[in-house]
């Protein structure tokens, strides 16, 4: 999976959003998710070490080119509108995710939430 791009003006921290997405969807059972992209550079630091450490093994150390390829990759973007008022504010963030295929690269699944968030400034000192 790859992260969500935060395109707002705001800090969001799109790393939780995207663990998240992933740990929901891990939990319906119907899909599985590659580590590559969380813990790439530490699985290859793994397998070099078991590989040509001479402490590991040569009967448990695991191989290189045993990866299983991902066969989709779900990516997507939060995004968000600014309304103002009078002393109202409304933020509109939209969350997009696409599910494509990596062989074809054809988007199988789309979909979009809007989330709306409502601000009143203060008549004194704002």
């Amino acid at each position: 999976m790859s992260t969500v791009k935060n395109k707002t003006l705001e800090h969001i921290d799109t790393k939780t959003i995207s663990d998240k997405i992933r740990t929901a969807l891990v939990r319906t059972g119907m899909v599985r998710f590659t580590a590559v992209s969380d813990a790439n550079k530490e699985m290859l630091e793994n397998l070099e070490y078991q590989a040509g450490s001479g402490v590991v093994s040569k009967k448990t150390a695991k191989g290189v080119g045993k990866q299983i390829g991902a066969d989709y990759l779900l990516y997507g973007e939060i995004d968000s509108i600014v309304k103002q008022a009078g002393r109202t504010t409304d933020v509109y963030y939209k969350l997009t995710l696409n599910l494509v295929d990596v062989e074809s690269g054809i988007i199988e699944w789309s979909d979009e939430k809007e989330i709306r968030k409502q601000g009143n400034r203060s008549l004194f000192g704002g």
